[in-house]
């Protein structure tokens, strides 16, 4: 059956919005701090970990939204924004036959991702773009085809999938500056101050598990640290202060799962990788870290949507439906949900309340 990430993969690539170490190595040391002068993030890194499709900056929340043809088939894509409370929305951008991801606001300006596929949803072509907050002056500032970047000071950094062999790179702001950091970070990756944390995936074990190393890696691609050994993480992990959340893959299959899928189970392991914790035994998915709590999709429980504290307690059911895709905006819980007519755009309050489409 196919493995969990690659569901993640398929939601993030065909349907996105849904909503979108070799090498100076080094062993584990508490040495490596982490520490960086504060540069402000585009989006969090919740939020990116699960496509980008919503971003908050004052008063203002904004998103993507897809239409799709029979075939599932992205025809067009927009981006909204809004007040907090729903009240005036407005339409800043659309184009056909794309689908927009990774939405950062830095400056004025809205960053993001596009990606064109032709019928078979192979990427065609694609381009990281930003426009200002009110819709006007699109600026084109690489043909790289990225499903996932993240903006951080003046920094957009990305995986670049233009090529044969993917790679991590980055440009300023203004489109200069393009630098290549690592061809080993191929994935998913979050940044914090000046490391880039991200999965080295390596062979399989004994028991057909591909396994992969957590590793941190310098912003300039120097200084490359293992964090863990031996284990199968996922790639979509969250750094938020000295710690690093990250999923590991089991291939029991849940009690309530139909599906075979590999399954996570949620750690924390801090930045110099010491003290590693198990978080829980739920198996979950789509996981976004906000403030003091961990908002997912309980693959224990249908995948409907849950949070707990980032120390695994005050467990919390929040709704009961097929929830993925979970961003966080204010006080309310972005998330895609599964109906009958597909999946749709929904917002609940943190506390599990005011569930609401976002039409």
């Amino acid at each position: 059956m196919k493995r969990f990430i690659k569901l993640m993969l398929v939601i993030f690539l065909i349907f996105t919005f849904i909503t979108g170490c070799s090498g100076n190595e080094t062993s584990k040391s508490s040495s490596n701090s982490k520490k960086s002068s504060v540069a402000k993030p585009g989006n969090t890194v919740g939020n990116m970990a699960n496509g980008g499709f919503v971003a908050v900056e004052g008063d203002w929340v904004y998103y993507i939204s897809c239409e799709y043809d029979e075939s599932f088939k992205i025809t067009k894509s927009s981006i909204y924004k809004m007040k907090l409370d729903g009240s005036e929305k407005s339409k800043l951008f659309e184009e056909s036959n794309v689908s927009i991801n990774s939405i950062n606001l830095a400056g004025g300006w809205i960053y993001f991702n596009s990606i064109s596929m032709d019928e078979t949803h192979k990427i065609e072509a694609g381009g990281i773009y930003k426009i200002k907050t009110d819709g006007k002056d699109k600026v084109k500032l690489s043909t790289a085809v990225s499903s996932y970047s993240y903006v951080l000071g003046e920094w957009v950094y990305y995986i670049n999938m233009d090529k044969d062999q993917s790679s991590l790179e980055k440009i300023k702001t203004d489109g200069t500056g393009k630098t290549k950091i690592s061809d080993v970070v191929k994935d998913y990756f979050s940044v914090s101050g000046d490391f880039i944390y991200y999965i080295l995936s390596e062979d399989k074990n004994k028991d057909g598990i591909s396994e992969s190393t957590l590793c941190s890696i310098k912003t300039d691609g120097t200084g490359i640290t293992r964090l863990t050994l031996n284990e199968s993480v996922r790639p979509d992990i969250q750094v938020l202060g000295d710690w690093v959340y990250y999923g590991v893959n089991s291939t029991k299959v849940g009690p309530k799962d139909k599906e075979g899928d590999d399954h996570t189970r949620l750690y924390k392991i801090k930045v110099d990788g010491t003290g590693k914790v198990k978080l829980s035994e739920d198996y979950m998915g789509f996981v976004n870290i906000a403030g003091d709590w961990i908002y997912y999709s309980n693959m224990s429980d249908n995948l409907f949507l849950y949070k707990m504290k980032t120390d695994g307690s005050v467990k919390t059911k929040l709704n009961s439906k097929y929830s993925v895709e979970i961003n966080v905006a204010g006080d309310w819980i972005y998330y895609m949900e599964k109906t009958s007519n597909g999946f749709k755009l929904y917002k609940l309050k943190q506390d599990g309340s005011g569930r609401t489409e976002i039409k």
